[in-house]
């Protein structure tokens, strides 16, 4: 998967849905930041358990992986909540 801005996430989270791709394969998924964690959602159909359970672990993963690097992250900010390493969330702050 080539990464594009237009994706609404950070790069830093590209690897979570490359899994997702490979794992859910055909099924129709969609996918969104909701709360500074990824969030993946069945469009139709059945996920099996293990796609299911995968699911819930890429989510889970997301809470600990930085949205826009993909180095170790935890939420960040009072208002809109991101994941984001000590690197990152200077930087967006310094501003």
């Amino acid at each position: 998967m080539e990464y594009d801005d237009k994706w609404h996430i950070g790069k830093g989270w590209v690897p979570l849905l490359e899994i997702a791709d490979k794992v859910l394969g055909d099924i129709n998924w969609i996918y969104k930041e909701k709360y500074g964690t990824l969030r993946i959602d069945l469009v139709g159909g059945i996920w099996d358990d293990n796609q299911f359970n995968l699911v819930g672990i890429l989510e889970e993963l997301s809470c600990h992986v930085c949205e826009n690097c993909g180095a170790y992250g935890k939420a960040t900010g009072g208002g809109w909540i991101k994941t984001l390493c000590k690197e990152c969330e200077a930087e967006l702050y310094e501003n």
